[in-house]
């Protein structure tokens, strides 16, 4: 008997566990999916990685993981247009570094775009069912991650959730709200792609409203846009029949627990709502067990959910909850910002003055003045297409502009394998709808400059790219037995 899979390795059979010999593959693999987890469990659980000590941390267990894969067979081309364009956007960003505010400026943003380069190159390398074990430790944290959200609206616990534009914002262990609904969201699409190619599974679904309460948690207008986008997409790329009957049931059911957490999120409203616990116990309920709608069980379903609205309405009391409709609303409900208006025209000055060579990494902050005469100033204009031009250089933006489309054709070509599976295909195509779903966030938001943020869709790609496959056979020499 000769282990081909993951799953075989851990199986037993009549009393006999065949185990891979040392330094194969397959412990190659196991070893770098559990690296590649902790890296990203420290990312998302450490602010972002916004910090230096985090992103060390992350660093180490790419750099292991990479050390583990790259060790073994089977071999895999590694200089992809994807890699390419990250080595490229590296240089230059140490180039401009060179004349920039300090000579070493440019060596933190280069790090970082090295770093996704190895993210993209490590995933590529695992097999299918490799990727199945990453993907799903990354959604559990995800889960997790949205839940410590939830739990900083619904009692107002500080950092993970802040008081902000009015209302109290879930931003979890990431601190920022809108780095929160880009992971989360993401996370949301790419499982949303794999259940719209396999048989429906009650944890998986609970796993999809859970994501879905959290990025409506952060009350994030540019985490909305981004995913009805994604959505979109993902419609497209599957057709709606197949997403619809996989998803529709998880939506409803995060809509039922985001309108019992709708009275937990006005400054003035008490911490430790029991309504908000019970929304989110009904919403998962039924997303696990509502059987997927069809055409002579839709109805059903809608009358369920509405029902379940209903009720939660008349234990919050109507005036109390459309109290909070109108809190909510008249924080977040429009789409002004002058703050960031007047950023983006301040930023277009500085491209304007210096197109080719940018400010430099990390010295594009924008500044101007105000009505009143006094003068603003802020670090990041909330596109991070003009920040990087700002930074560094129309030649910084089309390096960029080449690896978001290398990516997406890597994507796009993957779909188009003919003998992959319903399940990866449906991965693929999550995770083309997570790359664009990335895409659209980052015109409104700094979120690339929060690693984790960027790291996450980097592991996508890789997790959407063609799989690696492993040797079908192995020599006698290569069996260990232990019975």
């Amino acid at each position: 008997m000769t282990p081909t899979t993951t799953t075989q390795v851990l199986s037993g059979v009549r009393g006999t566990v065949v185990l891979p010999p040392r330094g194969s593959s397959l412990y190659a693999s196991l070893v770098s999916v559990c690296l590649l987890l902790a890296g990203m469990a420290v990312a998302l659980l450490s602010q972002g990685a916004y910090y230096a000590d985090a992103q060390w941390a992350v660093g180490a267990a790419e750099v292991g993981a990479a050390l583990v894969t790259v060790a073994v067979p089977p071999r895999r081309a590694v200089m992809t247009a994807p890699v390419l364009g990250c080595l490229l956007l590296a240089g230059w960003s140490l180039l401009r570094g060179l004349g920039g505010s300090g000579p070493l400026s440019g060596v933190r943003p280069a790090l970082l775009v090295l770093g996704l380069a190895v993210a993209v190159t490590v995933v590529r390398r695992l097999t299918d069912e490799d990727r199945a074990l990453l993907t799903h430790g990354i959604l559990a944290l995800g889960g997790a991650v949205a839940l410590a959200g939830w739990v900083g609206v619904v009692w107002h616990v500080s950092p993970y959730a802040l008081s902000n534009d009015g209302v109290w914002r879930a931003t979890s262990t990431l601190t920022y709200a809108n780095a929160l609904a880009a992971v989360l969201g993401c996370l949301a699409l790419v499982l949303a792609g794999i259940m719209s190619g396999q048989a429906r599974q009650p944890v998986l679904s609970s796993l999809l409203a859970l994501l879905l309460v959290g990025t409506g948690a952060t009350l994030s207008r540019a985490g909305l846009v981004a995913l009805v986008a994604g959505c979109l997409f993902l419609l497209a790329l599957r057709r709606p029949g197949p997403v619809l009957r996989a998803c529709a049931v998880p939506a409803f059911g995060a809509a039922a627990a985001l309108v019992g957490l709708l009275p937990s999120m006005p400054l003035s409203s008490p911490a430790g709502r029991p309504v908000a616990v019970v929304a989110l116990l009904a919403g998962l309920a039924i997303a696990a067990w509502l059987p997927a709608p069809t055409r002579a069980s839709l109805g059903r379903a809608v009358l369920l959910v509405v029902a379940a609205v209903t009720v939660v309405t008349v234990v919050v009391g109507p005036r109390a909850l459309a109290g909070a409709v109108d809190d909510v609303a008249g924080w977040r409900a429009h789409v002004s910002s002058p703050a960031r208006v007047e950023a983006a025209r301040a930023g277009l000055h500085l491209v304007a003055e210096r197109p080719w060579a940018g400010a430099g990494p990390g010295d594009g902050w924008t500044s101007w003045r105000g009505a009143d005469g006094s003068r603003a100033t802020m670090r990041y204009v909330h596109d991070e297409y003009l920040q990087v031009a700002v930074d560094l250089g129309l030649p910084g933006l089309l390096l960029v502009v080449m690896i978001l489309l290398a990516a997406s054709h890597a994507l796009r070509t993957a779909l188009r394998v003919p003998s992959a599976g319903a399940a990866t295909s449906g991965r693929t195509a999550g995770a083309c709808a997570a790359l664009l779903a990335a895409m659209v966030h980052a015109g409104f938001d700094f979120v690339w400059h929060v690693p984790a943020v960027a790291l996450l869709v980097a592991v996508v790609v890789g997790l959407g790219s063609c799989p690696q496959t492993r040797p079908a056979t192995a020599g006698p020499e290569q069996k260990g037995v232990v019975t």
